[in-house]
């Protein structure tokens, strides 16, 4: 309908400038026919008759005569010219008005096509915020779900923590025995006992206990139980500790892994240690031998 619209404009356009085409030529015709008919009404019709008896000769009285049917000839078609330039106008100008009206009508059409649009696409508006609306209530509900699972996760593995992580008196060897029993334990003794009694705490970076831990800050708190102070940093660990053979781990001893160092965890004996992992995991106990391995040290 809009290319229709504008074929039409196109053709309106293209008439006017024939129209005024045609209303010069008109003009023009007129004039002519006006000036044709003042002459006539000023020397009548006896055009012939004055040429025979104003010659000399009948030559001359065929020439005159031939003169004045020619000039009655051209008389003739200037108002013939003058009637056709008319009716052609007249055709035009109804063509004109033709085209106006069906313009007119498209234009209407138009108008209604783009009110039903914007009706349509108010509605399509109010269902995408609808949809929206929806969409963000089920993602805060999910989130919601997920942030109950996650608790639930939480805390049963805290409780499997507990109860699993709980070494057996074989499991820790000699030390784990009299651990165990409840013997009274001292020295090195006393800071793997500490270490141990974190096991199944939750992780958490620059945490020192005694509820949280990140992996200097349970060798540092476990270590303060002999009265010995260790920086909250598993680098500053390694470098402020002088440095013991793989073949000398004694329970106690601190074992740094990366490069750079970025973690660190406490021998215990019978080739384990425990360790505060990483986030999402709790105070462990698991193998020593790691391939990024660096070294161990001894404070005292």
């Amino acid at each position: 309908i809009a290319e229709r619209y504008l074929s039409f404009q196109t053709g309106m356009a293209t008439t006017e400038l024939e129209i005024r085409r045609l209303e010069r030529g008109v003009a023009k015709a007129r004039g002519e026919a006006v000036s044709v008919a003042t002459d006539m009404y000023k020397n009548g019709s006896v055009e012939e008759l004055e040429a025979m008896l104003s010659s000399s000769s009948l030559a001359d009285i065929q020439q005159r005569i031939e003169y004045t049917r020619t000039s009655q000839s051209i008389t003739t078609s200037t108002f013939t010219a003058l009637e056709e330039n008319r009716r052609e106008l007249e055709g035009k100008l109804a063509d004109l008005d033709d085209a106006r009206l069906a313009a007119a009508r498209s234009k209407e059409r138009l108008g209604e096509l783009a009110e039903t649009i914007e009706s349509k696409l108010a509605g399509q508006r109010q269902e995408i915020d609808e949809l929206n609306e929806a969409l963000a209530l089920a993602r805060q509900r999910r989130a919601r779900r997920e942030r109950i699972e996650d608790r639930r996760a939480a805390a049963a593995a805290l409780e499997a923590a507990e109860t699993s992580d709980r070494p057996s008196a074989d499991f820790l060897g000699p030390l784990g025995a009299g651990l165990m029993a409840g013997a009274p334990v001292a020295g090195n003794d006393a800071v793997v006992a500490a270490a141990l009694s974190q096991l199944g705490k939750p992780y958490q970076w620059a945490a020192d206990g005694p509820e949280t831990f990140d992996c200097s800050g349970l060798t540092m708190w476990a270590w303060a139980h002999a009265g010995v102070s260790l920086p909250h940093n598993s680098g500053m660990q390694y470098a402020g500790t002088p440095r013991v053979s793989q073949g000398e781990w004694e329970p106690g001893d601190l074992l740094f892994y990366g490069s750079p160092i970025h973690h660190v965890s406490m021998y215990i004996g019978n080739g384990k240690m425990v360790e505060a992992p990483y986030t999402g995991a709790f105070v462990r106990i698991e193998s020593p031998y790691r391939s990024d391995y660096v070294g161990a040290g001894r404070p005292g």
